[in-house]
């Protein structure tokens, strides 16, 4: 990918006064404060689950700048293949279309204020997916959500516009019910490790990867994208894997034959990317309890 091509997929605008108003209002404040058992020190692949579930590697490509529906989309999907895999769902209920957050996001949570340009606050998707809910990639009658768009995401999300008023009631059935704040390295291998990815906006781009299949940072720019699952048992090698299902596939080494649009991050580099944007776990369930012994007993099938 060029410059030019990646800058015009880089949607995710941090605002700190939209993070400080959105986590005032979380009934969890600090990941921290759940009681379960830690993660740190082994080790969880969400990805796994939603290619058991699946049969393959979710991906949907952006072509503008509406990287944080995509997040919400991609956290979505590994909620629920978590939770089919754990026997707690009949059924895959389809995927999420990608425009409903971020529509939401911008109009009905944000009211319009990024204007005519590209772009959203990782916190307004979230928020609209809390308040409001998610759609499918299925026809609707008035509309076909059955294949992305991006200049619907794009039209959707312009001032004055919004989702349609017919559409609106038909997202409450599945709504995003937690999230809670991840401020550290460990917040984070305790969230993946009990099934919940990660999902936030932070300024670093990895399309690259060295010889040993690690990510390299390639560019800076606003960029919103998912924590699937991560490996600490590797001391100085210890990682979380970059999930960016709507760019292009990484070419290179996959360790754990993880997708080819995931890739380890180290944890200098982890780090630095939780200081750039706030992060967040996710969850369906509310109060977000603890799953780590269940996960434990699938993985042992």
């Amino acid at each position: 990918m060029t410059d030019e091509e990646m800058d015009l997929l880089c949607g995710a605008v941090i605002d700190p006064e939209a993070t400080k108003a959105f986590m005032q209002q979380l009934p969890i404040q600090a990941y921290s404060s759940l009681t379960r058992e830690s993660g740190v020190g082994k080790k969880r692949f969400l990805w796994q689950y939603q290619r058991d579930v699946l049969g393959y590697d979710f991906e949907e490509i952006q072509t503008i700048g509406d990287c944080v529906g995509k997040g919400i989309q991609r956290v979505a999907i590994l909620l629920w293949c978590v939770r089919i895999a754990l026997g707690m769902k009949e059924k895959f209920p389809g995927i999420p279309a990608s425009e409903v957050p971020y529509a939401l996001g911008r109009h009905e949570i944000g009211r319009d204020k990024l204007g005519k340009g590209d772009g959203c606050v990782v916190e307004w998707s979230i928020e609209a997916s809390k308040k409001y809910g998610l759609l499918f990639r299925k026809n609707y009658g008035s509309v076909d959500l059955t294949n992305y768009s991006g200049q619907r995401a794009r039209d959707w999300g312009a001032p004055k516009h919004g989702l349609p008023d017919d559409l609106e009631p038909l997202t409450k059935e599945f709504p995003i019910l937690e999230a809670a704040p991840i401020n550290s390295w460990q917040d984070g291998c305790d969230a993946m490790y009990n099934g919940e990815p990660l999902v936030g906006g932070s300024n670093s781009i990895f399309t690259k990867r060295d010889g040993q299949g690690y990510l390299i940072l390639t560019k800076t720019g606003g960029h919103c994208t998912v924590f699937d699952g991560y490996d600490d048992t590797l001391g100085k090698k210890s990682y979380w894997s970059y999930n960016n299902a709507s760019w292009p596939k990484i070419p290179g080494v996959r360790i754990e034959n993880c997708p080819a649009c995931c890739g380890p991050i180290t944890r200098g580099m982890v780090e630095k990317m939780l200081n750039q944007g706030q992060w967040y776990a996710v969850s369906d369930i509310q109060g977000m309890p603890a799953q780590s012994d269940d996960l434990n007993s699938y993985e042992m099938l």
